[in-house]
């Protein structure tokens, strides 16, 4: 079986919500939005891994204090201290993690779009049914998140910080992508500011 990874990137430093908190311990679902996306991923996922930048010791003793003591075992924590360089740098750092961890394959969730298990299930299935580089979530014909994405485009990615002109999507579309419909409104929400939690 090819070998699945996960990985939420919080590095940035969530300008819009500084003011109140970093986004990523503002409250979802009863609970800091970086505790929803960890044990949601641990519903489905052995592991999950973790970027860190902005407060990163901040965040990463909050998860210390908020989760039971196995749920925090599965937790791999990675600061990177370039996330003020930009996206592209955290990106790119993403995708050398992964290559250093030897997957085939990588989720990549922003820990402020919120995910489902439905959505971490229905995609990674398909992984042996469609010849493709990227799996994209799609709502009512629409594309969302999170990106799913093999060796080959981890190493595209990798080239980001190298390359200023370029963005993510640019990539995505230069691979093979599939398209999976998926029948969740969890696929579009963007949690970009205070109103969007409220």
């Amino acid at each position: 079986m090819d070998d699945i990874g996960i990985f939420i990137l919080s590095s940035g430093s969530s300008k819009r919500t500084k003011d109140v908190k970093h986004k990523a311990l503002l409250t979802f679902d009863s609970s800091a939005l970086i505790i929803y996306q960890i044990r949601t991923i641990l519903n489905v996922f052995d592991k999950v891994n973790i970027i860190l930048g902005s407060q990163a010791d901040v965040i990463f003793q909050f998860c210390k204090n908020n989760l039971d003591g196995l749920e925090f075992s599965k937790v791999n924590f990675y600061i990177f201290d370039e996330w003020n360089k930009g996206r592209s740098y955290s990106l790119s750092h993403f995708a050398k993690l992964a290559l250093n961890l030897n997957l085939d394959w990588c989720f990549l969730v922003s820990v402020d779009q919120p995910i489902s298990e439905k959505i971490l299930f229905e995609m990674q299935k398909n992984i042996f049914n469609f010849d493709a580089d990227v799996f994209l979530p799609t709502y009512k014909n629409k594309k969302g998140h999170p990106v799913l994405i093999n060796k080959k485009t981890l190493e595209k990615i990798k080239t980001l910080r190298d390359n200023p002109n370029l963005i993510l999507s640019s990539i995505i579309m230069e691979m093979k992508v599939k398209e999976i419909e998926i029948n969740d409104k969890f696929i579009h929400l963007n949690l970009n500011n205070l109103e969007d939690f409220r």
